[in-house]
């Protein structure tokens, strides 16, 4: 996994997702954690994808 363990940015994913169009609001960035998430999680296993409020994500299991 890119980047595990490392906290990424609303700016950073906003940047690398559109990079050619003004980002949309920031409610579609949680939209799309949030389906991404039940994409990959399955319930009683690590979280893959943390949440760290007001700054970004960190992607990758706990150390």
């Amino acid at each position: 996994m890119r980047h595990a363990g490392k906290l990424l940015t609303h700016g950073q994913i906003h940047q690398h997702l559109w990079t050619e169009h003004k980002p949309p609001s920031s409610n579609v960035l949680a939209a799309l954690i949030r389906l991404l998430r039940r994409k990959i999680e399955v319930k009683g296993e690590t979280t893959l994808i943390h949440t760290v409020y007001g700054k970004g994500y960190r992607f990758g299991e706990e150390s």
